[in-house]
């Protein structure tokens, strides 16, 4: 994206000093594909068009104490959740696919929505502990069925209050096996969270923050959550 057409758009956007949620949705879209060079020189950008609508010193010196905080924040940010257009497939046992969804939930910012069969593995699930209590929205969908198997996690993560609902169904297992971080990456494959996917089985597991790849697996977690209270 050319610095004038982002430049428009920012003034159109603080005409009302107010980014709604389409406009938030199409400014995502026009960004994807964007190196993180790219990205962090359009969010300088940002913080100069902010700059010029304030006149109080204090202010202006709030703001710069904010960017430099938003960029030492974004440095720390773990590489699997950085830049844009990812595309990552791992096959168990031989590729490190525990380390890569531990670094996908710790990168997470506000939200993780997870919808998997069965959660035995603790190198996952005390993770979702750690993100749950620095804030992060952690919902966990799972198959009641395998709620009571030796060394199921889901108790212990719904004990310490992550929001867990279990498919109660009769008709179908829920045998989905997919995360959605902050809605925009997707971590989805034939991996279940166990110690034996990691080890003993031929497993795989595609991470993408294609927008048209992550939608239909968001609207499809929230078909199934709400089905299931």
């Amino acid at each position: 994206m050319k610095t004038e057409v982002f430049a428009r758009i920012l003034e159109q956007t603080a005409a009302d000093d107010n980014l709604s949620r389409s406009e938030a949705r199409a400014l995502r879209d026009r960004l994807k594909g964007l190196d993180v060079a790219r990205l962090r020189a359009l969010r300088r950008q940002v913080f100069a068009a902010a700059r010029q609508r304030l006149i109080d010193p204090q202010s202006k010196a709030t703001l710069a104490w904010t960017e430099e905080l938003v960029e030492a924040l974004d440095k720390a940010r773990p590489e699997a959740t950085r830049g844009a257009g990812m595309r990552k497939v791992l096959m168990a046992p031989h590729d490190d696919i525990v380390g890569w969804l531990r670094r996908l939930i710790k990168g997470a910012r506000d939200t993780l929505d997870i919808c998997v069969y069965t959660v035995t593995d603790d190198r996952l699930s005390r993770p979702l502990v750690e993100a749950h209590a620095r804030g992060i929205a952690v919902r966990l969908l799972t198959e009641t069925d395998k709620a009571d198997d030796l060394g199921s996690d889901i108790d212990d993560l719904a004990r310490v209050g992550i929001k867990v609902r279990m498919d109660t169904s009769d008709d179908a297992l829920m045998h989905h096996k997919f995360m959605l971080v902050d809605g925009d990456v997707l971590a989805t494959g034939s991996y279940n969270w166990t110690r034996s996917a990691s080890k003993e089985n031929h497993e795989n597991l595609i991470i993408t923050d294609d927008p048209a790849l992550a939608a239909p697996f968001a609207e499809e977690f929230e078909r199934l959550w709400k089905r299931h209270r």
